[in-house]
């Protein structure tokens, strides 16, 4: 485990993609909770009216307190396709589709298993891939965790733990 702590950020995320595992994600979470420009309520800039390089450094400059935000990953994709940047764009879909599978891989999104997420828009990206609307959210909290409870359209309950509310690790 020291040796996991020692490595730095940008170790740990060149790792994942190639090599995605549920520690490694763990991991990476905690490097972005710890960021000084981490924010759990991330609205992305408004870039539709400017040219697609100006998106890409607009978007860049939420990195990497961003990283693993299924929708930042999804727009950069698109500017980095506009201009031509094959790699970029392959590269940020990939980050997209291992941000959607970290979070379906978290939970079940039920109350006893709910759905792990950095920020509140993680849960419109995950609900909006899989093609579901929200119709509320209430928060929800135990004495150890705070949850987004999401009621679906069709009446179906979604639960989300919000990790910035959950105790670092060794902490008790």
């Amino acid at each position: 485990e020291a040796e996991a702590m020692s490595r730095t950020f940008s170790e740990a995320f060149e790792e994942y993609p190639g090599e995605p595992s549920e520690a490694g994600l763990e991991e990476i979470q905690q490097w972005i909770l710890r960021h000084p420009r981490y924010n759990p309520h991330l609205m992305l800039p408004d870039v539709a009216a400017h040219s697609a390089e100006e998106r890409v450094r607009a978007l860049e400059g939420e990195l990497p307190a961003a990283l693993l935000s299924p929708r930042l990953h999804l727009e950069l994709a698109r500017a980095m396709e506009r201009i031509g940047h094959v790699a970029g764009t392959e590269r940020h879909r990939r980050l997209a589709r291992l941000a959607l599978a970290g979070l379906r891989a978290s939970g079940t999104g039920s109350a006893e298993d709910p759905i792990a997420v950095l920020r509140v828009q993680d849960e419109y990206d995950l609900l909006e891939s899989a093609g579901r609307t929200v119709r509320a959210q209430q928060l929800s909290r135990t004495s150890d965790a705070v949850f987004d409870v999401v009621t679906l359209d069709e009446g179906a309950r979604i639960w989300f733990e919000l990790l910035r509310e959950r105790p670092p690790p060794g902490h008790e």
